[in-house]
């Protein structure tokens, strides 16, 4: 379960897992709690692509907005928010993904 989704059925105990988002399925979201702090805007033709942060961890984020969008350095941090269907999740150990 996944901020009350359910995503897969667990087969094993407690432990940690590996997140994978792809860049295009995030969405500016001002109600969620993922909050990024964006640092670089590239626009390419149709799309930009942004560079962020987690504020606290410090792992870089990549997105893929549709449109033009352009950001101040600085600027502070943005939230997102991601489909539970586009969520991917994998044993960090072997890289191996898991399956519902």
């Amino acid at each position: 379960m996944f901020r009350g989704a359910v995503i897969g059925k667990a087969t094993a105990g407690d432990n940690y897992v590996k997140l994978g988002i792809r860049p295009e399925h995030l969405a500016r979201d001002k109600k969620t709690v993922l909050e990024l702090a964006l640092q670089i805007a590239e626009p390419l033709y149709a799309n930009t692509s942004l560079h962020s942060r987690v504020p606290v961890s410090k792992q870089l984020v990549a997105l893929s907005l549709p449109g033009v969008h352009s950001i101040e350095a600085g600027q502070g941090s943005v939230r997102f928010s991601v489909s539970p269907s586009c969520i991917n999740l994998s044993d960090p150990a072997n890289g191996l993904g898991l399956q519902g």
